[in-house]
């Protein structure tokens, strides 16, 4: 018997309407979903019925969240349903819906398992805990070890979900009352233990990739489609390194007989065009002994029958990816876009798919593009068939530089947590057998192995602060670089545009707050992660990742936002409330079960009841433990903490707001958009000469052609303009231009805000010390040389 199930119906859980009580028995696995999986369940909700991520529209579908399959049982002569298939969804939405504050029966139980019934039977007190860290609630049952730790955690990383990402508590309420759950009966009399063994054995169901692969394969012929989807399953087993899923003649024909043949600088269309020319077909046609149907395509997975490769399958399972494939597919489909310049056919301003990565919406983004893609006079509809072949090329091409230039998790030896790693993929061969092995990524840096860890380090920065795979943005900007790519030795600047990227998300998500200095807990992880990545920078050896060394350090998932001094002090230590905790200075960040241990303790309490935690802790949080070292907790609120808040932010400033940070950050942007090395080099001399003040630099470009305008200095703005006059009433007098654009590097100065606003048509409310670009139109263009003229400017 199957039946739909709301998860919310007029403001009441399921878990109140159901007759029966839910078990969860001995044979299924503890709670184990982690923040991963809870904070995809809570994005799926509150993100269901929209497409565009930056539209409030919504659509009035509900959405189906999953199966929970049940065998109704009887304990003690009650009722139960006992949980056969989706204990995890079931158990993470009974945590989510008591955070809510619905009022949930405790129908859910375990069989045999009392740590986990009594963090269900003190689960308001655990929630109360992590909301409003009052010194009142009795920790001593919170924190005991007769609590299940994992349903401790999920609460506590649904607490740190709606924290963080400011989630509209009543919008998401309104967003469960959608929610469907479908509930399967098994018959009487079914053997669970043997139905549960087959439930876990079973093949998966196809999924949004594998309807996809299909959908891009009905484009091809069936030579086409074997070729196609060769390279699908290649690419989808995302851990290890791709030319390892393919068999040797086809990893010979694409990497050559090393195996490791670079594929930067491969153009798309010539790539495909090889692909699918190349005596890579002839090698799937004869191994072919029987036509395929579709089906049996779509499901078969890569196979590696090489038997004179060492140690294949342990190298398969030594490199773990830092994503899954259908969001792999969200990347590369970004980087077609921007490769093929692709724009929406109807209205060039409307995006072609969201901005976040969201799996769910996998199907309706390719979708989107194969309907309303436009290529210059080309529409995609028009042909779907190069679309296929050219796609699947650049996927090989984008999994080759994700493989070697994204980092990864390794497990080596005997370690079960793994390390982050960036290597790249070699070949030794002895006789006839050839052995992989791995080398630190070749960035064609002088410095080539600090580099490689400097570019790994700031690449772990970002993961540990991104934790949801929707918003890993990071990859795609790195992969659209790399992409771009014509040379291996451009590699060179690999970290920078890594480290620019966070630039910008810190100049835009922190800087450009208003109160940016007294954030609390919503200070974005990635503000704490990249100070740390940056005083790592400064000494790199002291900090080294190393067995026996004391100051060693690594990023982790460091998911809480801490107050040294404390929101809610214990008075029985007799510290005040202070008012200033919110405070930049008085932050740190720290993995989820230390916050439970710091609790409301003082700083002094904090450092010496957690030696050990904070010497493997942040970098923010060791310096913050070393200054309580040598002074009191009022000495801390009085004064230390406005120092130490003063020296991180300076750190962070000088770096994101440098004149050699800033040039650097311009140079990039500008090669990106297609201007020559040369105008890029003049604009990094100009910058050497410059005071530390205000500067704008103007560049107008048509195509191809490109025209430095001028360079602004704020103490001379009139004079300087008019030096360019010539070279602006040239340029437009001559050409006809589609873009102008205007940098500027600014503290604060009203009249060139009210300047901007009155000729660029823009509303700039706040300008305070952020870099940005305006994009002005034809029309504006002339608007502003006839200001010239008129001497208004």
């Amino acid at each position: 018997m199957t039946k739909e199930i709301n998860i919310v119906k007029n403001n009441s859980p399921f878990f109140n309407t159901t007759q029966y009580d839910f078990m969860i028995p001995l044979y299924q696995r503890a709670f184990a979903w982690g923040d991963e999986e809870i904070n995809k369940l809570i994005d799926d909700i509150n993100d269901f019925n929209k497409f565009y991520d930056n539209d409030d529209r919504v659509t009035d579908d509900n959405y189906y969240i999953g199966t929970l399959v049940v065998y109704k049982n009887y304990v003690h002569n009650q009722c139960v349903y006992e949980v056969i298939d989706g204990q995890q969804r079931l158990t993470a939405l009974f945590l989510l819906l008591n955070y809510l504050n619905y009022e949930v029966r405790p129908s859910l139980r375990f069989e045999h398992r009392t740590p986990s019934n009594n963090a269900i039977d003190n689960i308001n007190q655990i929630i109360d805990n992590y909301k409003r860290c009052n010194s009142k609630i009795d920790l001593s049952i919170v924190d005991s070890e007769s609590i299940q730790d994992t349903i401790k955690q999920g609460i506590g990383t649904i607490h740190d979900k709606f924290t963080h990402d400011s989630i509209n508590i009543e919008k998401f309420q309104k967003q469960l009352e959608k929610v469907i759950l479908f509930q399967v009966e098994v018959p009487d009399g079914t053997d669970l233990n043997r139905y549960f063994e087959i439930m876990n054995t079973r093949g998966e169901q196809l999924e949004q990739q594998d309807i996809l692969k299909a959908n891009l394969m009905s484009f091809l012929d069936n030579e086409e489609g074997e070729v196609f989807s060769k390279i699908w399953n290649a690419c989808s087993n995302m851990n290890g390194y791709v030319q390892m899923n393919f068999d040797v003649k086809s990893r010979e024909i694409i990497f050559g007989k090393n195996w490791r043949t670079s594929l930067i600088g491969y153009q798309t269309e010539i790539f495909a065009d090889y692909l699918f020319k190349s005596d890579l077909k002839v090698n799937y046609l004869s191994n072919r002994t029987e036509s395929k149907k579709i089906t049996d395509i779509i499901k078969a997975t890569f196979s590696v029958e090489d038997e004179v490769i060492e140690d294949t399958e342990n190298n398969r399972i030594r490199f773990e990816s830092i994503i899954n494939f259908s969001h792999f597919l969200l990347h590369c489909l970004k980087v077609y876009i921007e490769d093929q310049n692709l724009v929406h056919k109807d209205n060039p301003e409307t995006p072609l798919i969201p901005s976040l990565l969201d799996d769910k919406k996998l199907l309706k983004s390719f979708d989107s593009v194969l309907d309303f893609g436009r290529e210059n006079d080309n529409l995609i509809k028009q042909k779907k068939k190069d679309f296929s072949k050219q796609f699947i090329a650049l996927l090989l091409k984008c999994r080759f530089l994700f493989d070697n230039y994204i980092l990864k998790r390794e497990y080596i030896n005997e370690n079960k947590d793994g390390i982050w790693s960036l290597q790249e993929f070699h070949v030794s061969q002895r006789g006839t057998k050839k052995s992989p092995y791995f080398t630190k990524t070749n960035f064609y840096s002088s410095d080539l192995n600090d580099y490689c860890n400097q570019t790994l380090m700031i690449q772990a920065a970002m993961r540990v602060s991104y934790t949801s795979p929707k918003i890993m943005h990071w990859i795609t900007e790195l992969l659209t670089w790399s992409y771009k790519q014509d040379n291996p030795k451009n590699f060179k600047d690999y970290c920078l545009v890594a480290e620019n990227y966070v630039r910008k998300n810190l100049m835009n998500d922190f800087f450009a707050v208003e109160k940016y200095k007294t954030l609390g807990v919503a200070t974005p992880h990635i503000v704490f992660n990249y100070l740390d990545y940056l005083i790592w920078k400064k000494n790199p050896q002291k900090y080294e990742y190393r067995k026996n060394n004391p100051d060693s350090f690594t990023f982790e998932f460091r998911t809480s936002v801490e107050h040294w001094y404390p929101q809610h002090p214990n008075e029985k230590e007799g510290i005040l409330i202070w008012d200033d905790v919110d405070r930049f200075g008085n932050l740190c960040i720290i993995q989820r079960n230390i916050n439970s241990r710091f609790s409301n303790q003082s700083p002094k309490a904090k450092k010496d009841d957690n030696t050990n935690e904070i010497k493997k802790g942040s970098l923010k949080l060791r310096k913050m433990a070393s200054i309580i070292t040598n002074c009191s907790n009022d000495d801390w609120k009085n004064s230390e903490c406005e120092k130490h808040e003063k020296e991180m932010l300076s750190i962070l400033e000088k770096d994101c707001y440098s004149y050699e940070a800033l040039g650097k950050l311009i140079s990039l942007e500008l090669l990106k958009k297609g201007f020559e090395e040369k105008w890029i080099g003049a604009y990094k001399l100009i910058t050497k000469k410059i005071a530390k003040d205000e500067y704008i630099y103007f560049f107008i470009y048509e195509n191809e052609r490109k025209f430095e305008i001028g360079f602004v200095r704020q103490d001379g703005f009139l004079n300087s303009a008019n030096i360019h006059i010539k070279k602006l009433n040239y340029a437009l007098d001559n050409l006809m231009f589609n873009k102008l654009i205007f940098y500027s590097i600014s503290q604060t100065n009203t009249y060139r805000n009210k300047w901007i606003s009155r000729h660029f048509k823009i509303n700039i409310s706040s300008f305070d010390a952020i870099f940005f670009e305006i994009y002005s139109l034809l029309e504006q263009l002339y608007n502003y040389k006839s200001y010239i003229k008129k001497g208004k400017i």
